[in-house]
């Protein structure tokens, strides 16, 4: 974690964003095969704001919000979700929901930073009308509902709006099937099993070593659980 890291990442999604706008611009006539679809609602990461001239190119109407994680930014700001930077932690910083002073502030600082280096573009041009800007921080409000990929019982406890939908384990299969031998041997090994796993943005190859052994000192700890880490090299050393 690094202060200096708020501008970098806030240019890095801008030009993401811009990109895929430009890109969408340069394909008007798909654009006007799907205006005739005449879709009732279009749901986009709110980090892609790109999608609000789509929207309008397009006719929609409605638009709903999604967030890969529970995080505080711009863009969570523009929904209408409250900030609370004493107890809810930034994505870009390392503290938990448990902070001291320094922390909290540093927390504020954080989120105060993101004011200033947004993580969307400050507008696009309407693909209707080159001479028209769209001010997309201005629409989110107007989104329907707000889709967290969280879980209210592991997410930290916090203050929301009703527009707020958190769907955390939607995407798991409820579907249940015999194992095979190698696995079912494996979770029979004790009484316990734990799977670690980042994602797939978040690689645990890329934590610090310092990061590594502390999750192995902690998995030591407990020696009825066998621990599962989605790990994606073999540096197992």
């Amino acid at each position: 974690f690094s202060l200096f890291e708020i501008p970098q990442s806030s240019r890095f999604f801008q030009s993401v964003a811009n990109e895929q706008h430009n890109v969408l611009s340069e394909n008007l006539p798909l654009l006007d095969e799907l205006k005739k679809k005449k879709f009732d609602l279009i749901l986009f990461e709110s980090i892609f704001t790109c999608a609000i001239p789509l929207m309008d190119y397009l006719e929609i109407k409605a638009f709903a919000v999604a967030q890969s994680i529970a995080f505080e930014s711009s863009s969570t700001r523009a929904i209408g979700e409250p900030v609370m930077p004493s107890h809810i932690p930034d994505i870009l910083t390392p503290s938990s929901d448990r902070m001291s002073l320094y922390e909290r502030l540093l927390n504020t600082v954080t989120q105060t930073l993101q004011t200033f280096y947004k993580f969307s573009p400050e507008y696009y041009t309407s693909y209707s009308n080159p001479e028209e800007r769209i001010y997309p921080l201005q629409r989110l409000p107007d989104a329907s509902f707000v889709f967290t990929n969280s879980n209210p019982y592991l997410d930290f406890p916090r203050a929301t709006i009703a527009k707020n939908i958190q769907i955390g384990g939607i995407s798991v299969s409820m579907e249940t099937g015999k194992l095979g031998e190698e696995w079912d041997q494996i979770l029979n090994l004790r009484n316990k099993n734990v799977l670690i796993s980042f994602g797939s943005v978040t690689l645990s190859k890329d934590m610090p070593f310092e990061s590594k052994v502390s999750m192995a000192r902690a998995m030591k700890q407990f020696p009825d659980v066998t621990f599962i880490w989605k790990y994606e090299d073999s540096d197992t050393d």
